[in-house]
């Protein structure tokens, strides 16, 4: 089941509902989507991805490149401690004519960590966004991104505004919160605990395949389900070199500290009165608010007066549904990037 709320667009136009069937869905003034119903809907299962990978002063940044290299892409960005498979089981559902860059972050997947002592933190990820569409040389960019790419994807909006098109946050939108309060009292623990992390925490010992997608299936509060936990893993981990049939994790160990990703709400409004462009928020219901609901609202409702358009969905699943269920999804994504597909 799928639930479209009412969206409205700048100057206050009223979004249509949405339906499994494309529906014409004014933007701003007498601008109008087409209907994707007569494009290519080709799906991906047999087409091949091609690697991608992006010179940075510390190594590189890695992604797959789905769809056609002639057209510029929508550059895609996955959560916390995934990779760029997370699009996969979507992607294979899209029409094979639709080009999508899906980014492994910096310290995920086959991309480089960064230098030793270097903590992870949202600017440094930004910085390195806007290196990578520096070196393609693209002047607007269109975002889908699942809850940490999200938070990117919407603070790169705010800064550069005018060189966005469209942004689509699977569940999460915007950054997550904290309070100047809750920073103040708790930020010298954290650095603590990020500096203890680095020096005493290892990776656990090489295992199963099968191991590790149970660990981060039940880790993640079973929004990962085993299957997606094995898709993830594909990328997200090396063949033991001694232990044959056994892996290790990829990742950087000092992603598991997290704090510095935070923000305070007042900041966060600030970022999203300066949004320009086409906003989109697929909202799983069993997904996750790292902030009071009433702040999230007010996030849409500043969005529906500055953007060219915000429209809010709610769809069947958890957190990661569209890895899970990605069927749940696909329908309205497509007709978000229906130019992009012709």
């Amino acid at each position: 089941m799928i639930v479209r709320h009412l969206s409205v667009c700048k100057g206050g136009q009223i979004l249509g509902r949405w339906s499994k069937s494309w529906k014409t869905v004014p933007l701003q003034g007498n601008q109008t989507r087409r209907n994707c119903s007569s494009l290519d809907q080709t799906r991906n299962e047999e087409r091949k991805y091609e690697e991608v990978r992006i010179p940075v002063p510390w190594g590189h940044i890695a992604g797959k490149w789905w769809g056609p290299k002639n057209k510029q892409p929508v550059l895609a960005m996955h959560g916390w401690l995934d990779n760029a498979n997370s699009f996969d089981p979507l992607m294979k559902l899209m029409p094979s004519n639709f080009s999508l860059l899906s980014l492994d972050l910096p310290g995920h997947g086959l991309s480089s960590h960064y230098p030793a002592g270097i903590p992870h933190h949202l600017t440094e990820d930004i910085v390195s966004l806007r290196r990578i569409i520096k070196h393609f040389g693209w002047q607007k960019v269109s975002f889908l991104c699942h809850s940490m790419g999200s938070t990117y994807a919407f603070i790169y909006s705010a800064i550069y505004p005018k060189e966005v098109n469209k942004l689509v946050g699977l569940d999460i939108l915007r950054p997550f919160e904290m309070t100047a309060e809750f920073y103040a009292k708790n930020g010298g623990n954290y650095i603590d605990k990020y500096i203890e992390t680095i020096q005493n925490t290892r990776e656990p010992p090489e295992s199963t395949l099968e191991d590790f997608a149970k660990r981060q299936h039940e880790g993640s509060k079973k929004s990962i389900s085993v299957e997606s936990s094995r898709i993830l893993m594909e990328r997200g981990a090396y063949q033991s070199k001694s232990k044959p049939g056994l892996i290790g994790l990829r990742r950087d160990v000092r992603l598991k500290v997290t704090f510095l990703h935070n923000l305070p709400h007042e900041y966060l409004i600030e970022l999203a009165s300066r949004i320009r462009c086409e906003v989109y928020n697929i909202k799983a219901k069993g997904g996750m608010y790292y902030e009071k609901k009433s702040h999230y609202k007010q996030t849409i409702e500043v969005l529906k007066k500055v953007a060219k358009a915000m429209q809010y969905f709610e769809v069947d699943g958890t957190h990661h549904t569209h890895l899970n269920t990605p069927e749940n999804v696909v329908d309205i994504v497509k007709d978000i990037f229906c130019d992009d597909i012709a």
